[in-house]
């Protein structure tokens, strides 16, 4: 699929015709319709995103997300995801006789390596409540 199919997509889900589109973002007519073999211009394209409350990642189809509430929300259970798994692997540290490639991982490489997944995660948690909106940007601090 391209822009074009993906909008094409958008307005059947609409119910509305590409050339409405058009007139009620404010794009000329026939534009859209030369999407199907030209890239559009991103302002233009802004303002399909816009109509239709999709990302432009979403109309380039580099996401299957359609909007902004959508990814915080899939962002957050990646999130969750990844704590259940360093929290795993932090549980995994703790035990004796770890190895690595075959090899013995010592206590102190064991407490590094517990050190940065414990940052790693808090950073994670923190880019993903200022991506929800959570917090604001510039006040990532740690708990």
């Amino acid at each position: 699929m391209n822009v074009f199919a993906q909008i094409q997509n958008l307005c059947e889900e609409r119910g509305i015709k590409i050339r409405q589109l058009e007139q009620q973002s404010g794009i000329g007519n026939g534009v859209i319709a030369k999407w199907k073999k030209s890239s559009p211009q991103v302002d233009s394209l802004s303002k399909v995103a816009k109509y239709f409350n999709v990302s432009l990642d979403y109309l380039a189809e580099r996401t299957d997300v359609k909007n902004f509430d959508n990814y915080s929300e899939q962002a957050e259970n990646e999130v969750q995801e990844l704590e259940v798994l360093v929290k795993s692997l932090l549980n995994e540290l703790g035990k004796q006789n770890l190895t690595f490639n075959n090899k013995p991982i010592s206590t102190d490489m064991a407490e590094i390596v517990k050190n940065m997944l414990i940052s790693n995660l808090e950073v994670w948690t923190l880019m993903n409540q200022q991506k929800s909106g959570r917090i604001r940007k510039g006040t990532m601090t740690s708990k």
